[in-house]
């Protein structure tokens, strides 16, 4: 025979269930609070360049004026390509080789006009944004001028000029620009990023987070290694690159590394507004102040 439940079985049955309920929504309020934590967090921490690359076409270039000293527009594309990987934060050329082979070896060339053919490759090699550059006759001889055309809405920027095409990429991407990151005439006013608190930084920081390799430690031993890192605006390193140590052995190629992605900057300044830049030194890390 099945008992009834009596009252009190009844009452903590009632409340039971939604104290059930309501854990097992707090749970789920937690797990989901943590979720966006680390997401926001991963939004705010510095990426390498590289990382979320936008992909740029950067289309073989033409001279289009009859009676000018006809520049090596094979060579002019070449630096071009090299340019945007180089010094145009966040972005990643397409590779030669893919256009190549998309027309069978022959080389094609475009004039800052040839819009409706940007757009047309742009889509075809799946490009977020494309590149048209001609030279053309200037004071001094060729001048390039070019233009970014959006494949995805059809929209095309103004045709700029510039002295060569170092500048006129430096023009045509004046925010992600990363000043000294290829040979170039920089600004009077420019002014190169560092770390705060000077090179000494990165040995305070080794010795401060015990971090420095515990072999050249003991043995009171330090070290000279050259270092390049890319400084965003905001003073937060966006890629870094280590050369070997002298003396080797002792681990301080990689100790430097997370050091320097830890440190915060001084950004580089062009007339006083931050802008991308590249610290370049050779580093002395030394175990004592």
């Amino acid at each position: 025979m099945r008992r009834k439940p009596d009252a009190t079985m009844a009452a903590r049955g009632s409340r039971g269930a939604p104290s059930r309920c309501l854990s097992r929504w707090m749970r789920g309020a937690v797990k989901s609070s943590a979720l966006l934590l680390m997401v926001f967090l991963l939004l705010l921490t510095p990426r390498p360049a590289g990382a979320l690359e936008e992909r740029l076409l950067v289309l073989p270039p033409a001279a289009v004026e009859e009676g000018c000293p006809e520049p090596s527009l094979d060579t002019r594309w070449g630096e071009l390509l090299s340019a945007v990987d180089l010094a145009v934060a966040g972005a990643a050329a397409v590779p030669a080789g893919e256009l190549l082979a998309l027309w069978q070896g022959d080389t094609l060339s475009f004039d800052a006009l040839a819009v409706d053919e940007a757009l047309n490759w742009g889509n075809v090699t799946g490009a977020d944004r494309v590149l048209l550059v001609e030279w053309g006759c200037g004071e001094g001889g060729p001048r390039p001028r070019g233009r970014i055309v959006d494949p995805f809405t059809g929209e095309a920027g103004e045709i700029l000029a510039a002295d060569d095409g170092i500048a006129l990429l430096r023009r045509l991407f004046p925010d992600r620009w990363i000043y000294d990151a290829v040979a170039e005439t920089l600004p009077p006013d420019y002014r190169p990023p560092g770390p705060k608190g000077g090179a000494v930084a990165v040995s305070r920081y080794l010795r401060e987070r015990k971090t420095y390799p515990p072999e050249a430690l003991i043995r009171a031993i330090g070290a000279d290694l050259p270092v390049t890192v890319v400084v965003a605006p905001q003073g937060v390193p966006v890629s870094v690159e280590v050369g070997a140590a002298v003396p080797e052995g002792y681990g301080f190629e990689d100790a430097v590394e997370q050091a320097l992605w830890a440190l915060r900057y001084r950004p580089a300044t062009v007339g006083g507004k931050g802008v991308y830049g590249v610290y370049r030194a050779k580093l002395r890390i030394v175990p004592v102040p």
